[in-house]
């Protein structure tokens, strides 16, 4: 399997549906790194996201959530499975959309 280009692809979708497992599958059949954006949260944060969402809200939570689609959209041959509610915002859907395919 072989794609075009080498921009990112995005997995969306409710939590708990598969989007890591399907994000590490797709990525080796592509030749690409895959990446769990939630994963890159708890890192930059050094806490897990049920805490960051006790300690912070959820607020502090969407942004650094937000901070972290920043660095993914510049990623090459990555494929990318991203947190459930990323898509609450209108600035991270367009951000995806332009950025590279989103599934």
């Amino acid at each position: 399997m072989t794609r075009d280009d080498d921009s990112p692809v995005f997995l969306i979708g409710y939590r708990g549906t598969g989007k890591s497992t399907v994000a590490c599958e797709l990525a080796a059949r592509l030749h690409y790194q895959w990446v769990d954006a939630d994963d890159l949260v708890e890192e930059r944060a050094g806490k897990t996201i049920a805490r960051i969402f006790a300690e912070e809200g959820e607020p502090a939570f969407r942004a650094l959530e937000a901070r972290v689609l920043e660095h993914l959209v510049n990623e090459r041959r990555t494929v990318a499975a991203l947190g459930g509610g990323i898509v609450l915002r209108e600035d991270n859907r367009q951000l995806v959309r332009s950025s590279g395919t989103v599934v």
